[in-house]
């Protein structure tokens, strides 16, 4: 394997690894209430989750540990808040978007 492969891929596991704490931390063991609002284009349930009232996914993508998708989402679903929220955490370089991120 190449070495810019080779980090690559390290990044990437050491990123989703923290990720999966973070949402673990979250959720874990939790009642959790699921919006879902259908497939996208690849047949994946598209939903939103919420813990006492809190979004989930927006925590996750506020924190730098998910971005926005949007090809094939249902209509009624509003992206505005994900987006504003992934352009914050690009802009604080958390996550994803911390130096060296992605």
């Amino acid at each position: 394997m190449p070495q810019d492969m080779w980090r690559w891929e390290n990044k990437r596991i050491i990123h989703s690894e923290k990720a999966r704490r973070y949402l673990a931390e979250l959720l874990l063991n939790k009642v959790v209430r699921i919006h879902a609002y259908g497939s996208d284009l690849e047949n994946r349930v598209v939903a939103e989750i919420y813990h006492h009232g809190r979004n989930i996914n927006l925590e996750m993508i506020r924190a730098g540990f998910a971005e926005v998708y949007s090809k094939g989402l249902h209509k009624e679903l509003d992206l505005e808040p994900y987006r504003s929220a992934e352009q914050a955490a690009r802009n604080d370089g958390r996550g994803l978007w911390a130096p060296g991120g992605r």
